[in-house]
This record gives structure tokens, sequence and C-alpha cells, in this order.
């Protein structure tokens, strides 16, 4: 998703809904991508030429690795931090998603706030000023890091192939594959990216109010069984297990 097609657009600053993750065969996703298709989904418009974009995320966390910590021990009300890039060549300066990701037991919350060059490097050390604090995500993303002594810890990177349905906007069918993880400090300053899972993709159904009943065929068909996947979670493993976790 290049920064012109950001542009073109409607950014959404707010999402609250269901996401049900799936493990899936790296070498299955382009047959369960064409099953989709021929029952209600479209690739997302907003792609390039294309069928993939990339996502970058900038995991932030506590020196106790409360996120991480809190969604290992499956607690149900939760908040992480992160901030969001969906260009394959970083450019700080237009595209990054300052973002604060909520679970309320089975809803996903996330609140985003655009942000400039100034913001983006105030962010990464939790300095920001009173005039930088007029929108509410970013102050109460700036009030959990300096409450949490929060700081980059880990930047996670992956391909993304999404689908949208014909009929519903709020429903998306997401592949997320070549999952890669390093220990970082900033979206340019991280340590050596190391693959999370390189057999195996994360396919996520996204939605609002009830789930389509054609959708639990396929799953039901295809055996899939839904899984806590939480690649801010892997992330960590991967860095720990490269010794590249700085805590």
């Amino acid at each position: 998703m290049t920064s012109d097609l950001i542009n073109k657009k409607k950014i959404q600053y707010r999402f609250q809904r269901f996401e049900f993750k799936y493990y899936l065969s790296r070498r299955n996703i382009d047959a369960m991508y064409n099953i989709l298709l021929n029952n209600h989904m479209v690739p997302d418009p907003f792609l390039s030429e294309k069928d993939y974009y990339m996502v970058s995320s900038l995991y932030f966390d506590s020196p106790t690795l409360k996120c991480y910590n809190e969604k290992i021990s499956g607690i149900k009300h939760r908040a992480k931090l992160r901030l969001r890039t969906y260009d394959e060549n970083f450019d700080y300066y237009e595209n990054v998603f300052l973002e604060i990701k909520r679970k309320a037991d089975a809803v996903i919350i996330k609140d985003r706030a655009k942000i400039d060059a100034g913001l983006y490097y105030k962010s990464l050390n939790g300095a920001f000023q009173e005039e930088d604090l007029g929108n509410k995500t970013i102050e109460e993303f700036f009030m959990r890091q300096r409450a949490y002594s929060m700081v980059p810890l880990v930047l996670v990177k992956y391909k993304r192939k999404p689908l949208v349905s014909k009929f519903d906007d709020n429903l998306r069918i997401t592949f997320d594959y070549d999952l890669e993880a390093g220990q970082a400090d900033s979206f340019s300053s991280h340590q050596t990216i190391n693959p999370i899972f390189p057999a195996e993709s994360v396919m996520e159904v996204k939605y609002n109010n009830s789930l389509p009943s054609w959708i639990h065929r396929i799953i039901q068909k295809y055996e899939l069984s839904r899984q806590a996947v939480s690649k801010y979670c892997y992330g960590i493993d991967t860095i720990k297990q490269h010794h590249q976790l700085k805590f």
C-alpha cells in the first residue's frame, strides 16, 4: 500500500469488531484465497499492482513486559501500543499510524492517529509536549507510555493479502505470511530480522455483528481451528530465541 493509495483511501481511525484467527499452511494460501473469491469476496480495491501489501509494526512494552505477560496470562481486558506503516520503503514523514489496540473480552477495539515526522520521533521516547496532545488517541498513548515506561521493543513485518466482502464493508479476510521480527528502537534502527514461522500463515476473519453462515461452512469443511494468535508475542519469542531482547 503506497502513500498514494493511503491518500486515496478514506482512513478509518476507530475500529470495533471481532477478529477470528486461524493458522494456515503457507502453501495453502492461494487455494483458500481462490475459494473465498468464489464465495462473495473480492480483492481489496485499494491494492496496487500486487495482490498484497507490507505491514510493519513497531511494538512498545515496559521493562516488565506488561503487554506480553497480559496476553500470555489471558487477561480479558488489555491494551498494547504500536506504530504501524504500510509502505514497503518506510517513509516516516507521511505514512505512520500511532495505534492503541485493545481487547475487551471477545471484541477488538483499535484507535489510531496519523502522525507526522515530529510526532514519530517524539513517540519513540515519550517526549510529547502539551501542544501535541489535542488528539485523544495520542493523549492516551502518551499516558500509557509514561505510566508504564514503555519503549519500542520489537519490529514485526509481514506481507498481507486482503479480501473484502462484495456486500458488507465491515467483513474482511486477510492472509498474513512471511512473518519476521527483530529487536528495534525505531523502524529504521533494528537488529537482524528473523523469520517467525516461515511454513505457516495467519488467516484473519474480521467482522461486525454476526459471521456469515457461508464462512462457517468453509471453516468447518476445511477443518480450520480458531487460534489465539498474537504476532506481538511471537515477535517477542523470536527475539528472545535470538538473544535480542534488551530487558
